[in-house]
């Protein structure tokens, strides 16, 4: 049981003070390139899972995500604060947090929809390869130069 709890706790300690130290990463790098390699991170380690049955490398994959989500969420926050009107910018974060908020449910039952028809390490390589392929399309279609609403500024 102490191991379970071990695991378990290891993703939001990591994030939780991850997030003080990659949050301002975003004001010195590429913030894409920092949502990119978060998501990415993510992957890697839900595919650790899927091939793993050891406690120590589970610590190390419980690892990985929680500094892949300090990586991305500061910075997914901060491009919407720097491209949005201060006036609109608490619905732009509702906004934000409504459509991410819904993926969050949205991929809770179509996981277990594959874990019930394919088995739980279906569920985790098709969570893995969404995750990689959204971070991939971060690389892709975000770019490093911030238009903020109302002065122009370049990373």
């Amino acid at each position: 049981m102490q191991q379970v709890c071990l695991v378990a706790g290891m993703y939001p300690i990591v994030c939780g003070i991850g997030q003080l130290f990659t949050g301002k990463l975003g004001d010195i790098y590429c913030k894409k390139q920092l949502i990119t390699a978060g998501m990415l991170l993510q992957a890697v380690a839900l595919f650790i899972i899927t091939i793993t049955a050891s406690f120590w490398v589970d610590i190390i994959a419980m690892v990985l995500p929680g500094a892949g989500t300090a990586l991305l969420y500061p910075n997914f926050l901060n491009i919407i604060a720097e491209n949005t009107h201060p006036h609109q910018r608490a619905q732009s974060m509702s906004i934000f947090r409504f459509w991410l908020d819904s993926g969050y449910v949205i991929g809770a039952v179509l996981s277990g929809i594959i874990a019930e028809q394919f088995g739980i390490t279906a569920a985790f390589v098709a969570v893995a390869i969404k995750t990689a392929t959204a971070g991939l399309l971060a690389e892709v279609r975000m770019c490093c130069t911030t238009k903020v609403f109302w002065k122009s500024q370049v990373c």
